[in-house]
């Protein structure tokens, strides 16, 4: 196949060297002059992915043990070595926002609301190679995540808090108390989690079947929350009055 084929060819993989490293000696070469390239330097080669025809790639996620791919043409996953590409059943989602792995072959992709105000939380079964829309998605923007207990997530977005039911994974509005945007997710020792919201602190159960407002003072919305030596927590509304936060459990 002549270099010209290979440029239109949509998919590749490149062995022995990284793309990255190539363009590095590339632009070395630009104020260096022409380099040799040492003595044990392993070849490149190229060589086209093979599976399913796909036109115009437009962008790739990571996911589970491979990579979802986003084309002219739909969906498509590349598993973990390059070796076979699958084209999904199901819309081709275009850029995604956050991936939420459950095992290997199934993972939650969330589509955050854009401007025409379409969105929504979508499976990923890469054994049976398919896409859907979860049971009770709707179009949100999910700033953090967290495991629950029970194997379920939750989510914090601009809505309040959301549940991932195990199992089913179907998407259920933790409706009550109202929350507002959600800032914060921080994992307590017990599994339960601290929220900080725009209508203050919150604190969810392990299992994410209760939300309850923390009780005391006004706090005004939480967008903070760092804990003290002692165990106590201190919460406020900006992050840079307490310095550097330690980072939400993932």
């Amino acid at each position: 196949m002549s270099r010209h084929e290979q440029l239109q060819s949509p998919l590749w993989t490149e062995c022995a060297a990284s793309r990255l490293l190539l363009m590095q000696l590339a632009l070395v070469g630009v104020f260096l002059g022409t380099l040799t390239p040492p003595a044990d330097a392993a070849p490149v080669c190229a060589a086209p992915v093979p599976g399913a025809a796909i036109e115009k790639v437009r962008g790739f996620s990571t996911v589970g043990g491979g990579w979802l791919v986003d084309a002219r043409n739909g969906a498509f996953y590349v598993n973990d070595r390059g070796s076979m590409m699958s084209r999904l059943d199901g819309p081709a989602l275009g850029p995604i926002d956050r991936v939420i792995e459950i095992n290997p072959d199934l993972s939650l992709l969330v589509k955050n609301r854009d401007g025409s105000g379409t969105g929504g939380v979508y499976l990923l079964d890469a054994k049976d190679q398919n896409i859907q829309e979860v049971s009770g998605s709707e179009p949100l923007q999910v700033f953090l995540h967290g495991r629950l207990a029970s194997g379920g997530f939750l989510l914090g977005a601009d809505r309040g808090l959301y549940r991932i039911e195990v199992g089913s994974h179907q998407l259920r509005g933790l409706s009550k108390p109202v929350t507002g945007a959600v800032s914060v997710l921080q994992a307590l020792d017990d599994g339960s989690w601290l929220v900080g919201a725009y209508y203050g602190l919150f604190r969810v159960d392990s299992r994410g079947d209760r939300v309850d407002a923390v009780q005391g003072g006004d706090t005004g919305a939480v967008t903070a929350i760092r804990r003290l030596s002692d165990g106590a927590w201190l919460v406020g509304p900006i992050a840079a009055s307490f310095g550097s936060m330690p980072a939400a459990a993932p």
